[in-house]
């Protein structure tokens, strides 16, 4: 077995795309100014090869489908069990599942999950489980999360209503919280135009639960009003949905108003803000989201 380097961090996700802003932009790029770092998450940009430094490795994973995922949980478990870091900071829920495998294997690691959602309130709105089944295996789900808790040696909560679902995690884990803020950036102006148009703007995650189809019939609206506005919606969005847009939109008629960009530079996003006169955060009411708070507003 490798000795632990007490100053290296196996940072991985499963599921998360390399270029994610909480996990790459605001954690593995702020660590690397004090540790190694070799990141783990999902993408096949040569791109990311730019934003590797002498401390930041980036090992990228082919996307799998759902059922595939495993497959992705095998490889990352070889990789950990090799690896030489003392830290395993991992962002899934599912990855818990390696756990109580990984401490056996890796008596001397400290492990640390970072909690992006309410993992069981987020299963009662998932749409590919059918709706009978949600509720229990949401508590199915809870059970499990509770018992690989106990080989945690650290949590972190990107939301403060997290730790009230959370209350009975065992006192030897160690928890800090490090919320969705954006980081900071220079104070900048808006580009002010003389013009009636108003332009809407969504970025991030693009999904029924976070409010696109009300986004989309809110332009509907106000052009039946007479309105001149138009909406910008960038961000990752499932093929299947993404097809259901296209086609209301082509039905609708209204590409000229809408339009869509699956992706943005990190640094490249205050310029599209600075562009539009009014951003979006429609959130639905489903339970992941009640207590939480909408850091799209800042």
């Amino acid at each position: 077995m490798n000795k632990l380097k007490p100053n290296k961090i196996m940072m991985y996700s499963s599921v998360h795309s390399w270029k994610d802003a909480r996990i790459f932009f605001k954690e593995a790029k702020s660590l690397a100014k004090r540790y190694e770092v070799d990141f783990y998450a999902v993408g096949d940009e040569k791109e990311a090869t730019e934003h590797e430094s002498r401390n930041l490795k980036i090992k990228l994973l082919s996307a799998r489908k759902r059922i595939c995922r495993p497959l992705l949980w095998k490889l990352l478990f070889r990789e950990i069990r090799n690896s030489d870091a003392q830290y395993y900071h991992f962002h899934d829920p599912e990855l818990l599942l390696l756990l109580p495998f990984l401490k056996h294997t890796k008596k001397n690691g400290i492990f640390i999950y970072d909690m992006h959602e309410n993992f069981p309130a987020a299963i009662l709105s998932k749409t590919w489980i059918p709706k009978l089944f949600r509720k229990t295996i949401a508590q199915l789900v809870t059970r499990i999360e509770l018992y690989c808790f106990r080989h945690l040696d650290g949590i972190i909560f990107a939301e403060s209503s997290y730790k009230t679902s959370y209350s009975t995690i065992p006192p030897h884990i160690k928890q800090a919280d490090i919320y969705n803020y954006p980081l900071h950036v220079a104070k900048t102006n808006p580009i002010i135009k003389n013009t009636e148009d108003v332009k809407f703007i969504y970025i991030g995650r693009i999904a029924e639960i976070r409010g696109v189809w009300t986004m989309i019939n809110l332009i509907q609206l106000l052009l039946a009003k007479g309105k001149k506005v138009s909406l910008q919606l960038i961000g990752p969005c499932e093929e299947m949905l993404l097809k259901r847009i296209q086609k209301y939109l082509e039905e609708k008629i209204l590409g000229e108003y809408i339009t869509y960009i699956p992706y943005v530079k990190h640094d490249e996003v205050w310029k599209f803000y600075k562009e539009a006169q009014i951003g979006l955060c429609l959130l639905e009411p489903v339970p992941n989201y009640l207590n939480s708070m909408a850091t799209k507003k800042f």
